[in-house]
């Protein structure tokens, strides 16, 4: 590996989030080419944790058997015993991160992972986030009207908040997931991340992120099994059951006073320098 400059060395590292839940077939590609992009833009300063959702399938084999014969791969394992969700899964991942910036990437081949290095470039010294958003003319027309549906929702609710609330490509800063101190671990989790952050003072900037494929008439990352489950006689829908959770979050939010100021970093940011 190219040795850093001095410059170099004061780039923050990066702690890639996977959460996989019986997704095998993806894994060691997902991981390989994750690994290769980040080397590229922050050189050894990496680390990819896969938090391993009560897998049943044989993954756990898959990450032993890598770690035992690609050494040089910091490569991480969180195992969740029973099955929480996406949003558990990403939170696991953060909370056990060692890097300053924190990124997290759902393994079903819906983005290319080389757009991170637009989120790289947008993290500059006066800002804390970066979200990515999606470009939605290549999807379905169910697809698009839940995503259209759940933004409205959540600016109706907390006002601007992103372009993509539901978008899976986010680069933030650790202390802004520090800060925030996200509990719910199902549909509002990204939407309580984005709103708790605007309301520290945090700082974000937005960026399109190009998709290797369109995504399907799903409910949003968040809303991963079991929050996908068809509901029970007399119980509500996906939707509705985010919709009860976004309210409950607008709820608890009222009458806490928002900063106005953002808090400070002294944190840069910027591509790995030969």
């Amino acid at each position: 590996m190219t040795p850093l400059t001095t410059e170099c060395r004061r780039q923050p590292g990066i702690s890639a989030v996977l959460p996989v839940h019986n997704q095998r077939p993806l894994l060691e590609a997902a991981i390989l080419d994750l690994a290769a992009v980040l080397d590229g833009l922050v050189g050894a300063a990496f680390e990819i944790l896969v938090v391993d959702d009560a897998s049943e399938d044989g993954t756990a084999a898959l990450l032993e058997d890598l770690a035992a014969h690609r050494e040089h791969l910091p490569l991480r394992v969180v195992r969740h015993e029973a099955m929480g969700g996406f949003a558990a899964a990403v939170a696991s991942g953060f909370d056990a991160a060692r890097y300053e910036l924190l990124f997290c990437l759902a393994i079903d081949g819906q983005f290319d992972v080389c757009e991170l290095s637009r989120l790289v470039d947008l993290l500059d010294d006066s800002t804390d986030l970066v979200i990515g958003y999606r470009d939605r003319g290549a999807d379905g027309m169910r697809a698009r009207l839940r995503g259209w549906g759940w933004n409205l929702l959540v600016q109706l609710l907390f006002g601007p908040i992103a372009r993509d609330v539901e978008c899976g490509f986010k680069l933030l800063r650790r202390n802004v997931w520090q800060a925030v101190e996200a509990q719910s671990r199902g549909p509002a989790f990204s939407a309580e991340l984005l709103v708790k952050a605007r309301r520290h003072g945090f700082r974000q900037r937005e960026a399109p992120v190009r998709r290797v494929r369109s995504a399907t008439a799903s409910m949003p990352a968040a809303l991963v099994a079991p929050d996908d489950a068809p509901p029970r006689a007399g119980e509500p829908s996906p939707f509705g059951r985010a919709a009860v959770d976004l309210v409950r979050l607008r709820r608890a939010l009222d009458g806490l006073p928002e900063q106005t100021e953002r808090p400070t970093s002294s944190i840069r940011v910027g591509r790995r320098v030969a």
